[in-house]
């Protein structure tokens, strides 16, 4: 009965670590793809804040 239920507790765990896992790499995906639009929005904006400034100076 011990051998039973000390396999059970390790696949248990087993699962819950795999399932972190899982959780964690899909969070790091997602924040690097927020990075990344984030990053181009303000590299429009600059983009645009450029573009008035030079127009201004010429």
């Amino acid at each position: 009965m011990q051998d039973l239920t000390g396999a059970i507790l390790i696949i248990v765990l087993g699962g819950g670590t795999f399932i972190g896992f899982i959780a964690n790499a899909s969070e790091m995906i997602l924040l690097q793809r927020e990075v990344k639009q984030r990053r181009k929005k303000q590299n429009i904006v600059v983009g645009i804040f450029s573009f008035v400034l030079s127009v201004q100076i010429i």
